[in-house]
């Protein structure tokens, strides 16, 4: 076993223009849990979402990305690809936010070790900002797995921390998969290794989303494609809010609207309203004021601003008209706050059945 001592060099915060999005996994508990990290990596036209399988086994359905702005996500449809390593399509996050494409992400792990000045488990905490602690490589196979321990005396690699990227100086140049529970060292999956084996699946299938996905759009008007609130269990169901765009949504409420990106499914057709269905949602958890925003661009969105309005649940339905306008996205800012601000606790979730537009 060769072991390999580097000196400790901050760079908290750095990372390398090619470098994937991480992100922390929260399981589908209330509260949720922080069960494991991933990152995410651009494949053609899709987001993709790499983590351990034993973290995605556990309940990671949702996740949280790095960075201040609260972008959340939960995935979709996922491959086991062996060695514990999954891959999985996701959704809340675009293609603009998802990091850098997997073509381009560092694969000279050995050439970046003999040249580190420090290396470090770089993690994303449940706020969005990120963790990082300098490790030293005590083994390194140079083909599949190295192995870290902590440098400074003390420390410890836990159990929530498999997901995360081993960096040197900015670069990832593995995932760490596991910790002994007794000697504390972790191991860690090759970056060239991890990606070589992503890759071979994705030449074999292409598009890992499900051919069902479209199918099941073609029934609404409005596709959900970003929200910036952690989804929760339903009261009413078992089932996990994995799927926003066809089940039950339930919001964490942290006191400040909840948004809902939306991006219109019928094109060139002007839109007069929107008609919420919260029916067998708990009147305490049903929003009481909605703001409608509109952007007529997709890719660089430019938000206006269209009509704020108290919601009046009829049978369990409210609806909002607007003078007929079209747009290519909407976002639906949803919250509990009063006409006149104040928050109606102890409200702590929000929870809608569907979302359609009025024609």
């Amino acid at each position: 076993m060769r072991s390999i001592v580097f000196v400790l060099m901050l760079m908290i915060g750095y990372i390398s223009n090619g470098f994937a999005a991480q992100v922390v996994v929260l399981s589908n508990d209330t509260p949720p849990r922080e069960i494991g990290q991933g990152f995410l990596t651009a494949y053609g036209n899709q987001c993709l979402l790499i983590m351990p399988t034993h973290v995605a086994q556990e309940g990671g359905v949702n996740f949280r990305r790095e960075g201040r702005v609260s972008i959340f996500g939960s995935v979709s449809n996922g491959h086991d690809l062996g060695d514990d390593v999954s891959l999985f399509s996701v959704r809340g996050v675009n293609i603009g936010q998802c990091g850098s494409s997997m073509s381009i992400l560092p694969r000279a792990v050995d050439n970046k070790l003999r040249n580190a000045r420090a290396v470090q488990t770089r993690f994303i905490n449940g706020d969005g900002t990120i963790g990082q602690m300098a490790v030293v490589v005590v083994d390194n196979d140079q083909a599949e797995y190295l192995r870290i321990k902590p440098l400074i005396e003390g420390e410890q690699i836990f159990k929530g921390l498999s997901g995360s990227l081993l960096t040197v100086e900015g670069d990832a140049i593995g995932m760490l998969l596991s910790v002994h529970a007794r000697s504390g060292v972790g191991t860690v999956i090759r970056q060239d290794t991890l990606l070589k084996k992503a890759e071979q699946f994705l030449r074999q299938i292409g598009n890992v989303v499900k051919e069902n996905e479209d199918v099941d759009q073609q029934q609404s008007s409005l596709k959900l494609i970003a929200w910036d609130s952690l989804p929760i269990k339903s009261t009413t169901s078992d089932s996990e809010s994995k799927d926003l765009s066809t089940s039950t949504m339930r919001f964490a409420y942290a006191g400040k609207p909840v948004s809902l990106d939306y991006e219109l499914l019928t094109k060139g057709n002007a839109l007069s309203g929107i008609r919420i269905d919260a029916r067998g949602i708990p009147e305490e958890e049903r929003p009481k004021i909605l703001e409608l925003m509109a952007s007529s661009n997709a890719t660089s969105p430019s938000w206006n601003s269209v009509k704020t309005q108290r919601l009046e649940f009829v049978d369990g339905v409210a609806t909002m008209m607007i003078a007929p306008r079209r747009a290519k996205l909407l976002r639906l800012k949803l919250s509990h706050a009063t006409t006149s601000g104040a928050t109606s606790t102890p409200d702590v979730y929000l929870g809608v059945n569907d979302i359609q537009t009025l024609p």
